[in-house]
């Protein structure tokens, strides 16, 4: 996966980042969607850390949680 996600526009051609998500300083592991938040999303990494995102403000996470293990 590598170290920071994109959300891509598929409609456009070639497909185009709209979000890149500095998550994580290592490696991103798993990316899922909100079941009824279409602009939230979380991410976890090698990091032992797992961060839950707004695409509406992109900036700062929503949530952090991880193990005292991981390095952010």
């Amino acid at each position: 996966w590598g170290l920071n996600p994109e959300v891509l526009d598929t409609s456009a051609s070639p497909a185009e980042p709209v979000f890149v998500c500095n998550a994580h300083k290592r490696s991103s592991t798993s990316v899922a969607w909100h079941p009824t938040y279409p602009s939230v999303f979380c991410v976890s990494g090698q990091s032992s850390m797992l961060r839950l995102w707004d695409m509406r403000n992109p900036f700062v996470p929503l949530m952090s949680h991880g193990t005292s293990a991981g390095n952010n």
